[in-house]
């Protein structure tokens, strides 16, 4: 089994496909360390979580955007406001996904896959090899 690491996606979609495409990453036998910062930046971050989600060997670590938006969908509030992308972040889930007010005032259901993987992400991950990604 490979191991590929990458970070920082913050919602492109499209750029993950070509970095999947060009270093011939396999989603069904090679390991992926997802370094985080899935949210805030591009308009994609729904699609991005369903591509980290088909990869089976997926370790997946908790950035400071995946931080705020875990709190966001938790609490309804988001500790660093709705700067530094989070609107781009919420566009996409409302683009995906079924509207609906929520007790906690949200317009749209974040599906339960996508919420687990959030609260499932990582502070840390140390490898068989005791290298230590964060």
């Amino acid at each position: 089994m490979k191991t590929f690491v990458l970070g920082d996606k913050h919602g492109g979609y499209k750029a993950m496909l070509q970095v999947f495409e060009r270093s011939s990453f396999n989603s069904e036998t090679d390991r992926l360390i997802d370094l985080g910062d899935v949210v805030d930046g591009w308009s994609q971050t729904y699609e991005c979580v369903e591509l980290l989600l088909s990869c089976k060997n997926l370790i997946s670590i908790r950035g400071n955007h995946d931080y705020w938006w875990l709190e966001y969908l938790m609490t309804g509030n988001h500790p660093a406001g709705f700067h530094h992308g989070a609107s781009s972040t919420l566009l996409s889930y409302k683009n995906n996904c079924a509207s609906s007010e929520l007790a906690i005032g949200l317009s749209f259901v974040c599906p339960d896959s996508h919420l687990d993987f959030y609260k499932k992400q990582l502070p840390y991950f140390i490898d068989e090899n005791k290298n230590v990604y964060v």
